[in-house]
């Protein structure tokens, strides 16, 4: 019974980590309308667990989907679709009152209710797209992300330029991570990339660091960094240690035949 007990007490209290407290589910928490394929939520800390039965994502929240994974989100009249091969947090919002999305990896459709003001933020590492109502996409790949407007207007900045531009239906914004400063394509009339102060962008808080989490160009994917030569180290020692065992087990089996 104790034996029970205790392991009750660790299944609740891992599910703490994951899972939104009442308060946040009531404001901030996004539903999770429909899923399929690998599905992950990640906590604050990092630690990730499969998407289950979890209904809901709330504040310091991610998900990251896998090769065959897909999500759809839901709060209120907003809409997320999160493609394969994405990661996304949902941090707490500004305090301008803005929904701040951070990408760090992947493609995702937003749908954005409208709003007489900006209130929708999402930011990658090389552009940050504002919104007051709109359908558009967010991709980003190792090098470069793009902005793509299906409906309404999305300002895009570059924050290590400054530079900033709005995007019509139609039209896309690019950044690269080799020649920094928007690239504006597309149908219609292009509006003018104006010229404004570079900004930082704001990292995914508890997420890996560039120490731990980035590739040699210092791209965050959003998962623990991998070191080539340790993991061939790795291997050649359980290899060896492979051998060795055999070789012996091979030893005294014959003496004791």
């Amino acid at each position: 019974m104790k034996d029970l007990l205790s392991r009750l007490r660790v299944v609740v209290a891992a599910a703490a980590v994951f899972l939104p407290s009442a308060g946040q589910a009531d404001e901030a928490s996004w539903q999770i309308s429909k899923a399929s394929g690998e599905v992950f939520i990640v906590a604050e800390s990092g630690d990730e667990m499969p998407l289950g039965s979890v209904s809901s994502i709330g504040v310091d929240q991610g998900i990251r989907t896998g090769n065959n994974g897909r999500v759809l989100l839901t709060r209120g009249e907003d809409t997320i679709f999160i493609s394969p091969g994405t990661t996304i947090k949902t941090p707490a919002k500004t305090p301008d009152g803005l929904t701040n999305i951070l990408q760090t990896a992947g493609e995702i459709i937003f749908q954005v209710g409208k709003k007489s003001s900006p209130h929708f933020e999402v930011q990658t590492p090389y552009l940050v797209a504002l919104v007051k109502g709109t359908l558009f996409r967010v991709s980003l790949a190792q090098d470069h992300s793009d902005v793509t407007v299906q409906e309404g207007k999305v300002e895009v900045a570059d924050p290590k330029t400054g530079q900033f531009a709005l995007i019509l239906p139609g039209q896309q914004a690019s950044v690269s991570a080799s020649a920094p400063g928007l690239f504006l394509k597309g149908s219609g009339d292009i509006g003018p990339i104006e010229n404004g102060q570079p900004f930082e962008a704001l990292s995914p808080v508890g997420w890996p660091s560039s120490s731990n989490g980035a590739g040699k160009d210092g791209f965050r994917r959003g998962e623990i960094a991998v070191d080539e030569r340790q993991v061939f180290r790795g291997l050649m020692i359980g290899i060896g240690l492979g051998l060795i065992a055999a070789i012996a087990f091979a030893y005294f089996r014959t003496k004791l035949s």
